[in-house]
Protein backbone atom coordinates (compact mmCIF):
# COMPACT_ATOMS: atom_id res chain seq x y z
CA UNK A 1 0.00 0.00 0.00
CA UNK A 2 3.12 2.33 1.09
CA UNK A 3 3.92 1.39 -2.64
CA UNK A 4 0.77 2.39 -3.91
CA UNK A 5 0.79 5.42 -2.60
CA UNK A 6 4.40 6.20 -3.21
CA UNK A 7 3.58 5.50 -6.75
CA UNK A 8 0.75 7.90 -6.90
CA UNK A 9 2.70 10.72 -5.17
CA UNK A 10 6.03 10.05 -8.00
CA UNK A 11 3.17 10.21 -10.42
CA UNK A 12 1.71 13.41 -9.27
CA UNK A 13 4.85 14.69 -8.44
CA UNK A 14 6.10 14.05 -12.10
CA UNK A 15 2.52 15.86 -13.24
CA UNK A 16 3.11 18.53 -11.15
CA UNK A 17 7.03 19.22 -12.67
CA UNK A 18 5.90 18.65 -15.97
CA UNK A 19 3.11 21.28 -15.05
CA UNK A 20 5.41 23.03 -13.72
CA UNK A 21 8.03 22.89 -16.74
CA UNK A 22 5.24 23.61 -19.32
CA UNK A 23 4.27 26.84 -17.36
CA UNK A 24 7.48 27.75 -17.39
CA UNK A 25 7.88 27.41 -20.73
CA UNK A 26 4.65 28.92 -22.05
CA UNK A 27 5.93 32.16 -19.33
CA UNK A 28 9.02 32.41 -21.71
CA UNK A 29 6.96 32.29 -24.50
CA UNK A 30 4.64 34.89 -23.42
CA UNK A 31 7.81 37.23 -22.11
CA UNK A 32 9.09 36.92 -25.72
CA UNK A 33 5.86 37.59 -27.36
CA UNK A 34 5.64 40.72 -24.77
CA UNK A 35 9.02 42.14 -25.49
CA UNK A 36 8.40 41.36 -29.47
CA UNK A 37 4.87 43.24 -29.10
CA UNK A 38 6.41 45.76 -26.50
CA UNK A 39 8.94 46.23 -29.16
CA UNK A 40 6.51 46.66 -32.37
CA UNK A 41 4.26 49.04 -30.29
CA UNK A 42 7.49 51.44 -29.41
CA UNK A 43 8.40 51.62 -33.30
CA UNK A 44 4.89 52.19 -34.04
CA UNK A 45 4.67 54.70 -31.21
CA UNK A 46 7.88 56.51 -32.47
CA UNK A 47 6.75 56.19 -35.97
CA UNK A 48 3.48 58.54 -34.93
CA UNK A 49 5.48 60.27 -32.75
CA UNK A 50 7.41 61.22 -36.01
CA UNK A 51 4.59 61.48 -38.08
CA UNK A 52 3.32 64.08 -35.80
CA UNK A 53 6.27 66.15 -35.54
CA UNK A 54 5.96 66.20 -39.30
CA UNK A 55 2.71 67.63 -39.23
CA UNK A 56 3.06 70.01 -36.97
CA UNK A 57 5.95 71.43 -39.03
CA UNK A 58 3.56 71.68 -41.75
CA UNK A 59 1.16 73.20 -39.40
CA UNK A 60 3.57 75.48 -38.52
CA UNK A 61 4.80 76.35 -42.07
CA UNK A 62 0.48 76.83 -42.91
CA UNK A 63 0.34 79.40 -39.85
CA UNK A 64 3.83 81.09 -41.12
CA UNK A 65 2.59 81.35 -44.73
CA UNK A 66 -1.16 82.03 -43.02
CA UNK A 67 0.57 85.05 -41.36
CA UNK A 68 2.40 86.34 -44.22
CA UNK A 69 -1.40 86.11 -46.72
CA UNK A 70 -2.98 88.02 -43.34
CA UNK A 71 -0.31 90.89 -43.68
CA UNK A 72 -0.33 91.46 -47.28
CA UNK A 73 -3.83 91.68 -47.42
CA UNK A 74 -4.00 93.88 -44.56
CA UNK A 75 -1.16 96.23 -46.36
CA UNK A 76 -3.31 95.78 -49.48
CA UNK A 77 -6.34 97.04 -47.26
CA UNK A 78 -3.97 99.92 -46.19
CA UNK A 79 -2.98 101.32 -49.21
CA UNK A 80 -6.64 101.18 -50.89
CA UNK A 81 -7.91 103.07 -47.75
CA UNK A 82 -4.94 105.98 -48.43
CA UNK A 83 -6.33 105.91 -51.81
CA UNK A 84 -9.39 106.46 -51.34
CA UNK A 85 -8.46 108.88 -48.65
CA UNK A 86 -6.66 110.58 -51.29
CA UNK A 87 -9.57 110.15 -53.76
CA UNK A 88 -12.19 111.62 -51.84
CA UNK A 89 -9.92 114.66 -51.10
CA UNK A 90 -8.80 115.33 -54.62
CA UNK A 91 -12.99 114.64 -55.36
CA UNK A 92 -13.42 117.54 -52.71
CA UNK A 93 -10.89 119.68 -54.27
CA UNK A 94 -12.35 119.39 -57.97
CA UNK A 95 -15.74 120.27 -56.81
CA UNK A 96 -14.45 123.33 -54.63
CA UNK A 97 -12.36 123.80 -58.38
CA UNK A 98 -15.91 123.74 -60.37
CA UNK A 99 -17.38 125.90 -57.82
CA UNK A 100 -14.16 128.28 -57.75
CA UNK A 101 -14.77 128.30 -62.13
CA UNK A 102 -18.27 128.78 -62.15
CA UNK A 103 -17.80 131.69 -59.92
CA UNK A 104 -15.53 133.04 -62.38
CA UNK A 105 -17.59 131.96 -65.35
CA UNK A 106 -20.28 134.16 -64.12
CA UNK A 107 -17.74 137.15 -63.61
CA UNK A 108 -16.88 136.41 -67.32
CA UNK A 109 -20.27 137.04 -67.58
CA UNK A 110 -20.71 139.86 -65.90
CA UNK A 111 -17.63 141.42 -67.18
CA UNK A 112 -18.69 140.85 -70.78
CA UNK A 113 -22.21 142.41 -69.72
CA UNK A 114 -20.44 145.42 -68.87
CA UNK A 115 -18.12 145.41 -71.79
CA UNK A 116 -21.31 145.14 -74.17
CA UNK A 117 -22.86 147.75 -72.02
CA UNK A 118 -20.01 150.17 -72.30
CA UNK A 119 -19.45 149.91 -76.26
CA UNK A 120 -23.04 151.03 -76.22
CA UNK A 121 -22.05 153.81 -74.36
CA UNK A 122 -19.29 154.45 -76.78
CA UNK A 123 -21.17 153.85 -79.44
CA UNK A 124 -24.02 156.19 -78.42
CA UNK A 125 -21.31 158.90 -77.51
CA UNK A 126 -19.81 158.50 -80.83
CA UNK A 127 -23.33 159.42 -82.18
CA UNK A 128 -24.76 161.70 -80.03
CA UNK A 129 -20.93 163.54 -80.83
CA UNK A 130 -21.36 163.30 -84.60
CA UNK A 131 -24.64 164.73 -84.31
CA UNK A 132 -23.44 167.20 -82.41
CA UNK A 133 -20.26 167.97 -85.22
CA UNK A 134 -22.88 167.87 -87.40
CA UNK A 135 -25.10 170.61 -85.53
CA UNK A 136 -22.50 172.90 -85.19
CA UNK A 137 -21.02 172.49 -88.28
CA UNK A 138 -24.19 173.03 -90.43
Amino acid sequence: VKCAKRGRVGVGVLEAYTSLITASEMEATVTETKAEYDLKLQAMAKAHEAELNSVRAQNLEYEREAASARTAVNSILTKYTDIMQKEQGLQQKVESFDSEREKHLQKIATLNDNIDDVEQMVNTYKNKEKELQEVTIS
